[in-house]
């Protein structure tokens, strides 16, 4: 399928007007990455500009759907593989052909588009589109998912760089979403000048409620986990925590939404080990929740045990602070500057299930303490205006060159 790329008969006007922008958004699952990136191009559109994306064409039906409920058009190209080493032969074919094709299937949607401006949302895109960047007509920006991460193995870690490097010199911005992330990735190619950072917008709350959160028992303190099912986001860290105070906080349940990783077995062995002690009943894994508001607002709180260094800014946290929940985090990465340790959550002292349970105990046994880190986080989404945001990207989009 290709959506249509004709003019559109009518421009909106707006403070955004002007504006004609080419998303490239081609990675398959919907996470957390790709709501934010439409996010962005959905708040632009609002205030009168254009958008197209261009989105992965076989395996991408979930981005395309929520594309499409954001009042946007796409076209899809095969786009399948990321600039890490193969480990398969078709893996090594997958890759081949992005390295051969990509870069040409990203041209003919510019040509056919004629956009003013290019937003790349992950580093396989802006990669591939590096040679439309550098053209001296579009403005070309970068929106970072996640920082830059740092290989353990000399010559991949020579490889990243270079990359990022390569991408850094043709891309006219670069966009961070913590300043966390900002400093990673100047400190990764050795210049800031082109740099910015714009905060996450909250996130859009549905028209009509998806209904697919479960009842939860008010009688009960009821802890929420929001993501992936990863080793990466620290969750066997808080089921650890969460088996420790078990003994003492007789009321206490665990409920987790989200995915497993694809083709990993970890949310799969975490959730045997927790049925192997019976603890089934206290510690649940829900899967994919939609509902996200419906679950959080039933609940007492909300923990992000994430341990990643590849943490940019959690848009979970986000969550909850709309739903009027504190959250207990880990000092690691951008964490510390979606929570204030103390005001809206708390930071617990390190990155172990002794310090996470710590933190959580001290919120289950004080319900003033509590209540006045859930006022916090209500008062906290101040920081995250949207006329504000959305200002500073068409601030960023309309930058001379």
């Amino acid at each position: 399928m290709m959506a249509a790329l004709e003019e559109s008969a009518v421009i909106r006007q707006g403070t955004a007007s002007g504006i004609r922008v080419l998303c490239l958004l081609p990675s398959i699952p919907l996470g957390g990455m790709e709501r934010a990136s439409v996010r962005v191009v959905s708040e632009l559109m609002r205030q009168g500009a254009e958008a197209h994306f261009v989105v992965e064409d076989r395996w991408g039906g979930e981005v395309r759907a929520h594309i499409e409920s954001a009042g946007a058009e796409w076209t899809g190209v095969p786009f399948v593989t990321g600039l890490g080493m193969p480990k398969t032969l078709l893996g090594l074919r997958v890759a081949f052909r992005s390295l051969l094709l990509s870069a040409r299937d990203f041209r003919r949607v510019f040509e056919q588009y004629r956009p003013q401006q290019i937003l790349a949302t992950n580093l396989d895109s802006a990669y591939f589109a590096r040679h439309l960047a550098r053209r001296p007509d579009p403005h070309s920006v970068f929106r970072l998912p996640n920082p830059p991460g740092l290989s353990r193995y000399p010559v991949k870690r020579r490889i990243d760089r270079a990359i990022w490097r390569s991408v850094y010199r043709s891309f006219d911005v670069l966009v961070c979403n913590s300043h966390y992330t900002a400093r990673r990735l100047a400190e990764f190619v050795g210049d800031d000048a082109r740099i910015r950072v714009v905060s996450n917008f909250l996130n859009a709350l549905p028209a009509e409620c998806p209904g697919d959160a479960p009842a939860l028992d008010p009688a009960r303190f009821t802890i929420v986990y929001l993501g992936q099912i990863s080793e990466a986001k620290g969750v066997d860290i808080l089921v650890e925590a969460v088996r420790r105070l078990l003994p003492d906080h007789p009321q206490l349940d665990l409920v987790l939404a989200g995915r497993g990783v694809w083709r990993s077995n970890f949310a799969e062995r975490t959730a045997a080990g927790v049925a192997r002690d019976g603890l089934e009943g206290r510690i649940r894994f829900l899967g994919h929740v939609a509902d996200v508001q419906g679950l959080l607002r039933q609940a007492d709180l909300h923990v992000c045990p994430s341990i990643s260094k590849a943490e940019s800014f959690p848009n979970v946290v986000l969550d909850a602070k709309q739903a009027g929940l504190a959250s207990v985090v880990f000092p690691t990465a951008g964490l510390p500057e979606a929570v204030t340790d103390g005001v809206d959550g708390l930071i617990a002292e390190r990155l172990d299930a002794t310090a996470l349970a710590a933190a959580i105990a001290r919120l289950i046994t004080n319900d003033t303490l509590r209540q006045t880190l859930a006022d916090g986080a209500r008062r906290s989404l101040a920081r995250y205006d949207a006329d504000r945001i959305v200002g500073e990207w068409i601030a960023i989009l309309k930058e001379p060159m």
